[in-house]
């Protein structure tokens, strides 16, 4: 009979052991694949998110160009200046992240010239508005032709989301079905792992008992026992996830290395351990409740958790056992993150709509009630449920000058039906002094003013702007005799008003002289276009300041090259009163420049006649640098054709996808690769094997900046 029984328990063990194994395999194969969807998903948020953020910031950028159009406040073209950047930097951000797909990439590059237009035609609708002689007929074409642009972007656009859109149905179908396999999984795997500890309690009791009247034949069963228990251990500690067991007392009796090596640092071994004595934080946490919970329900719980082991969010499940319970943790925290993100997106979108935004209020007379918009408590710093009435309302204007000020605008407009534009100070619910402008205006009704309403604009930090001018202002006198820097101020037919004596040691000419000469006169003749050209844009728009290198003429007779910048300084009705000229020599900067020059020339001579395809490429995967070889073997005639691309423009996509990988993993990684082999596609379908070598440039911070590859050609060689 002994026998009889000790046959059953050892093919039972094999079995539990063998399911074990097989489920283990398959609870991290749907796991991955369940990392792998929700890494997709991330993605497609993302690029959503992306192309309605570049449709926000476009309008925004055509809002404040029609408003800036219509009235010709500068004030409407902040979100022109602060968004126009933005937009290629969100753009190439979509390239980024749509790489795997060659449609969504031609269509994010419509977006890219639609946009650069868009922004092309409202930097031209400004120039016009800033025009003396403005008229809006001068616009109207531009304007409309903008339009009909802004319409294809958001067409473009809408196109790119509903692919994603696709996509991202397909993706969250995969997903659902990725986390019902591992869920399913999972469960028979800890049904596996039960079933062995059960297998393994009875046999080791069974042998225990035999013991006494069996030695010999028992002693070879209990080495396989251990073996067995051994082989157990392996398995439940190859888990890639951290898994525990707690006796009815909830006592550790087992624990994989997982579990203490991500758990139990300063801890110390679990082993016979009470876990609410090792972990404290679990007595009142949701973990600790579950746990209890499934110990005396016999019944498995799965949850989400944050914080009871680690910083972190948990998927946790607790199955019941013979024994007690078994816990197997598995870290949430990315998804939790993917959850957050599309929560903080979708405050952005709706931020958005207001930034660009200007307050606005109204004042009933006859009722003495004030409505505000959300800006305009915003700008005043108080909570969004206050609710503020006339008196209160004045009460936030500065005392003294200010509070006086606005309460003679109000009753002036109150008597006379006259409205105001000025520009004062408030101390916000804060406390905080703050710089505001207000615009109002009556509304009179049988002679009667019966409402005021205008707008509110927070103009701080043009303010303290316009106070930092000032004092640079002040500045300017001593900088002007700057010892190293020629500086002169200039009239716009070009004589001299005043220079400092570092432009006279620069030239040769005393202060006197060059007082009595015209600039023009002692620059080099092949760079007088310069000066000519300089002269004429900046009268169309003496906004801009221009830079650039040319010869003047020593009194002495030689070269001296100068950095030239100038700018214009305006009256009120932006006519030019004079220029000022900064003028430094750099002529040991230029000897420096052709020796460098040459030196360049040498080495580009020596990498073109490498042997090997050498090449150089940014952030991006662009390259910026290629040799001969490596022009040869993208079929290309010149480097102009290849610079500025990526691997997806000029070969097969397989190719493209294996090498912009390997950009991707020297980035991150910052670790070269040496000598690896690819196979690869050349530019005419031709199959051929490279030795590829990959290596980061990291600047002085530590930052990855770039890298160089090296691909040697060994298909000749290979058999």
């Amino acid at each position: 009979m002994k026998k009889f029984t000790e046959i059953k328990i050892i093919p039972l063990l094999l079995l539990a052991l063998i399911a074990v194994s097989i489920f283990a395999s398959v609870n991290y194969y749907n796991n991955r694949q369940t990392r792998l969807s929700n890494n997709l998903l991330a993605n497609t948020h993302q690029v959503l998110y992306k192309s309605e953020k570049i449709l926000s910031i476009l309008k925004d950028v055509e809002t404040g160009t029609r408003g800036f159009v219509i009235t010709g406040d500068s004030v409407f073209l902040q979100p022109y200046y602060l968004s126009k950047d933005s937009i290629q930097a969100n753009i190439t951000a979509l390239k980024i992240l749509t790489t795997d797909n060659p449609l969504q990439q031609v269509r994010i590059d419509t977006l890219a010239l639609l946009a650069a237009a868009r922004i092309k035609m409202c930097s031209a609708v400004i120039q016009l508005r800033r025009n003396k002689n403005f008229e809006m007929n001068n616009v109207k074409i531009l304007l409309e032709d903008g339009k009909k642009v802004m319409d294809n972007i958001r067409d473009q656009i809408t196109t790119i989301q509903q692919e994603e859109n696709r996509l991202l149905t397909k993706r969250k179908e995969i997903n659902e079905r990725n986390f019902k396999k591992s869920e399913t999984t999972s469960f028979i795997f800890f049904g596996s792992i039960l079933l062995l500890l059960a297998a393994t309690f009875f046999a080791s009791k069974y042998f225990n008992n035999s013991s006494k009247t069996q030695s010999g034949s028992l002693a070879q069963l209990n080495s396989r026992l251990i073996l067995f228990g051994q082989r157990m251990n392996d398995v439940i500690k190859g888990i890639s996830d951290p898994f525990f067991s707690l006796d009815k007392d909830f006592t550790f009796i087992f624990f994989n290395d997982v579990m203490q090596n991500t758990f139990g640092v300063g801890k110390g071994n679990f082993m016979g351990k009470n876990i609410f004595d090792v972990f404290p934080q679990c007595k009142k946490s949701i973990t600790g409740k579950k746990m209890k919970e499934v110990m005396e329900s016999k019944k498995v719980s799965s949850f989400e958790a944050f914080d009871d082991f680690l910083a972190q969010w948990q998927d946790i499940t607790v199955y019941p056992t013979s024994e007690g319970i078994a816990v197997y943790i598995k870290d949430a925290t990315k998804r939790k993150a993917y959850e957050k993100e599309l929560h903080t997106t979708q405050q952005l979108l709706e931020e958005t709509n207001q930034v660009a935004g200007v307050g606005g209020w109204e004042v009933d007379m006859q009722a003495g009630t004030v409505n505000w918009t959300t800006v305009t408590g915003l700008i005043h710093e108080t909570a969004p449920d206050y609710k503020p009435d006339l008196k209160t309302g004045i009460e936030f204007y500065k005392p003294g000058k200010d509070r006086e000020t606005v309460i003679g605008l109000i009753n002036e407009a109150v008597e006379k039906g006259i409205g105001w534009d000025a520009e004062l100070q408030i101390i916000t619910a804060r406390g905080n002094e703050k710089w505001i402008r207000t615009k109002g205006k009556a509304i009179v009704e049988n002679g009667e003013c019966v409402r005021l309403l205008g707008t509110f604009q927070d103009i701080d930090a043009q303010k303290k702007m316009a106070d930092r001018i000032e004092q640079k202002e002040k500045q300017f006198r001593s900088a002007f005799e700057n010892p190293i820097i020629g500086m002169a101020l200039v009239k716009p037919d070009s004589k001299t008003i005043e220079v400092n004596q570092a432009l006279s040691n620069i030239t040769g000419y005393s202060k006197e002289e060059l007082a009595l000469t015209s600039f023009h006169d002692i620059t080099h003749p092949e760079d007088k276009f310069l000066d000519i050209n300089m002269l004429k844009e900046i009268t169309k728009d003496p906004t801009k300041v221009f830079q650039y290198e040319k010869r003047y003429l020593h009194k002495q007779g030689h070269i001296v090259w100068i950095q030239l910048s100038v700018a214009a300084v305006t009256d009120s009705n932006d006519n030019v009163i004079y220029h000022i000229a900064q003028m430094q020599d750099i002529s040991e900067k230029k000897l420096a420049e052709k020796k460098l020059k040459e030196e360049r020339k040498l080495l580009q001579d020596i990498i073109d006649n490498l042997p090997l395809n050498l090449y150089m490429k940014d952030l991006h995967s662009r390259k910026i640098l290629v040799n001969k070889s490596e022009i040869k073997y993208a079929g290309a005639n010149s480097k102009e054709e290849i610079l500025g691309k990526t691997d997806f423009e000029l070969y097969p996509q397989q190719t493209a996808a294996i090498s912009v990988a390997e950009d991707i993993e020297v980035i991150n990684t910052k670790k070269a690769i040496l000598n690896r082999e690819t196979k690869s596609v050349k530019s005419n379908g031709t199959e051929t094997t490279f030795l590829t070598s990959k290596i980061p440039f990291i600047n002085e911070r530590g930052k990855v900046t770039g890298l160089l590859g090296i691909s040697y050609e060994t298909a000749l060689i290979k058999k």
